[in-house]
């Protein structure tokens, strides 16, 4: 298994799939993977812990699992930078403001965003960065 932290999202999320892209661009030192939620990298670590939470971000690294703004978070310190800056600002609001505004995105986030038919990945030019 990969020693990069690893992020899993919704394939089907237009807003999730821009999510991965803009972490891909940002992410200079290569410290993150990416998995669809309900690949085989995805039942290998959390299948069986995760049944009733299949439309949730999740951050996976060091053995530890993080849910939705918790991995958000995680996201951004690993992109190093001003990125950081931002993660640890949010990691300052409290954890159910934060989960509450994150609940309130993924709840409209198919009608905001849309879903796709492709994978975020396709044509970015770097397999070893997609996990099955």
């Amino acid at each position: 298994m990969s020693a990069r932290s690893i992020i899993f999202y919704d394939g089907e999320c237009g807003l999730c799939n821009g999510a991965v892209r803009f972490a891909l661009k940002r992410d200079r030192k290569g410290h993150l993977a990416f998995a669809p939620i309900g690949g085989s990298t995805w039942q290998d670590l959390l299948g069986s812990e995760t049944k009733n939470d299949l439309s949730t971000m999740h951050f996976f690294d060091q053995g530890r699992h993080y849910r939705r703004s918790a991995a958000v978070v995680r996201m951004l310190w690993k992109l190093g930078a001003g990125w950081s800056f931002v993660g640890s600002v949010l990691w300052v609001i409290p954890l159910p403001i934060r989960n509450l505004g994150y609940r309130i995105v993924a709840a409209t986030r198919y009608k905001l965003f849309g879903r796709v038919d492709s994978c975020a990945l396709e044509g970015m030019g770097d397999s070893k960065c997609m996990l099955p």
